[in-house]
């Protein structure tokens, strides 16, 4: 069983969160601090644990009056054909998806709503109505047996040290990890009480031994901060988890540290992975993690999540977060936006939570903070009047190209907006994020080459934009195959200067090495050409020089641009001459 949706009433900061999907390897609940995430994972782990759920005093909402109190959630899972054939043998039903209900009244209760018992066969002699009430019972009784497991991480308190001795589980606290450490590392009948129980110091290390190089070669292919060797060690009635970290130039190991010695971000993931791989047995679970990371650098963070789209393809995640390092925004179907609203009635409360699954005109912009910045560019820009143009360049250089363009030609910019993506595979998220809140007039600006086409086709077929929509820089056409036009000018947004003009800029403008410049045979090469020469291995100079050009450039600058650029600034001219 995949669960497929939710929908949450009454409880913590939420009155009716609307019901919302859950996709089926992983879902990012995405928005700031205190918008109600936590409260989301909490009401999806009521599904859990004990078949009577309690909801206890101080998740009701401070506006509910407690007699009137009626929290619930409603799960809906989707089954699969296994369970569907099963289904049909077993009680004569036709199903594709079963919904579950829990509340502070109702235990975990099945709902028959859809489920039509009226044509099962009733044994003869049997009462109909009894039988078919009885099928029920036995329905809903198969049906909760098949619930997958759900695991709620709200922090991972629970924490390994740097090492353990035998008498560590029976301690309630220590032995969470511990299980979890021996259930990853161990294959029954082994058992690290019967590695403490070896007398032989000699085995006991060479089994820990063995044991080490699963554990290091795993965890080192996924936390690729330092290069580093990880393993256990015993020393008379004592294991230790150890940490080597490795110069990546000499080769030349420190000294082991146990695993408390490091940083608190390092003793995260650590047992975060632990955690993770541990309960990979259980396929089919439902993972819950709360703010995953967040004392890890922006890199591990990143790395963290391609670690999570891995462990999903076993169970389904679900993890909130307000780093634009754990949104995937090549999934954008897979961020719910958490936020609260305005609530329009007579009661105190002033906001609520809810969960939109699509972005939308009015969602609040800290909420969409982090997928502003995983697109890469600045929050200001999401300010812009969505009743005018909006104009989404590939990239920062490319925005102050056009700016220096319409400032060069005179061309009102007070009636459109100009933004920018990070690159030119970004703009069709942008274009959605921009739709979705509301912007109707948007035209897409990209560089008539390879990325740009694909940005294109991207564009036209996944989100629906028409050709007028997109403005090749340098004029060029696509035809319905998705392939520029054979008398089309290629190039990017460099090519549209005077090439005399670009050099002279290039040579003028912070940071040019001029000596590596002079070495370039400029003769019969492109403008983007040259720069891309002059770049080759080198930090990149493109935004220094775009922000050059456009400081510098004044109306009327002789021999800026070239020909080539007539046609979008024809089209920027088109654009701001709206009122």
């Amino acid at each position: 069983m995949k669960l497929k949706s939710i929908r949450i009433k009454q409880f913590r900061s939420i009155e009716d969160s609307g019901e919302f999907a859950i996709e089926s390897l992983y879902t990012i609940l995405a928005g700031k601090n205190e918008s109600g995430k936590s409260s989301v994972l909490k009401a999806i782990a009521k599904l859990s644990g004990s078949a009577n759920p309690t909801f206890a005093a101080d998740e009701k909402p401070s506006w509910i009056i407690a007699a009137n109190w009626t929290p619930s959630v409603a799960y809906k899972f989707e089954l699969s054909d296994a369970e569907k054939q099963e289904i049909q043998t077993t009680f004569q039903l036709l199903l594709n998806s079963v919904s579950i209900s829990v509340s502070n009244t109702i235990s975990r209760e099945v709902n028959f709503e859809g489920v039509d018992f009226s044509n099962i066969t009733i044994p003869d002699g049997q009462d109909s109505e009894a039988f078919k009430q009885q099928r029920k019972a036995d329905f809903s009784l198969f049906i909760l047996a098949k619930l997958p497991q759900i695991i709620f991480h709200p922090n991972f308190n629970q924490q390994l040290a740097g090492g353990f001795v035998a008498t560590d589980f029976s301690d309630p606290v220590k032995m969470i990890m511990l299980n979890r450490l021996e259930k990853y590392l161990l294959t029954p009948p082994l058992t690290f009480n019967a590695i403490f129980s070896n007398p032989n110091p000699d085995e006991r290390r060479q089994i820990l031994h063995g044991v080490s190089q699963s554990l290091d070669g795993e965890f080192v292919e996924t936390f690729k901060q330092n290069k580093n060797k990880l393993g256990l060690d015993i020393d008379g009635t004592k294991i230790s988890i150890c940490i080597t970290d490795i110069d990546e130039i000499t080769s030349y190991e420190s000294s082991p540290l146990t695993i408390d010695k490091r940083s608190e971000g390092f003793q995260w993931y650590f047992n975060f992975f632990i955690t993770l791989k541990a309960e990979n047995a259980t396929n089919g679970s439902i993972l819950l993690l709360d703010e995953p990371g967040i004392h890890l650098h922006p890199k591990a963070q990143e790395e963290m999540l391609e670690f999570i789209k891995k462990q999903s393809q076993g169970y389904q995640i679900i993890f909130s977060s307000h780093s634009p390092y754990l949104i995937d925004i090549n999934k954008i179907e897979s961020i719910r936006i958490v936020e609260k609203i305005t609530i329009p009635s007579s009661r105190p409360v002033k906001k609520a939570t809810i969960v939109n699954e699509k972005i939308h005109k009015g969602t609040d912009t800290d909420a969409l903070k982090p997928i502003i910045d995983a697109i890469g560019y600045s929050v200001p820009d999401i300010n812009l009047d969505i009743n005018k143009p909006l104009i989404i360049c590939e990239g920062i250089s490319d925005y102050y190209y056009v700016k220096a363009l319409c400032k060069h030609k005179g061309i009102n910019t007070d009636n459109f907006g100009i933004t920018f993506a990070s690159n030119a595979d970004k703009t069709a998220i942008l274009y959605t994020l921009y739709l979705g809140l509301g912007v109707k007039d948007i035209y897409i600006v990209l560089d008539a080459d390879a990325d740009g086409k694909k940005a294109y086709k991207e564009l036209a077929t996944k989100c629906g934009v028409a050709a007028d929509r997109v403005i090749f820089v340098t004029g060029a056409t696509v035809n319905e195959r998705f392939e520029f036009a054979q008398t089309a000018a290629k190039g990017t947004i460099e090519d549209i200067f005077n090439q005399a003009y670009f050099l002279s800029s290039l040579r003028n403008s912070p940071h040019i090495q001029a000596d590596r410049l002079n070495a370039i045979n400029t003769s019969g090469k492109t403008n983007s050409e040259i720069l891309k020469e002059y770049e080759g291995r080198h930090t990149t100079i493109k935004y220094a020089l775009s922000k050059y050009i456009f400081e510098q450039i004044t109306t009327g600058t002789q021999n800026a641009f070239a020909s080539v650029a007539d046609s979008l600034a024809a089209k920027l001219r088109e654009i701001g001459s709206r009122s």
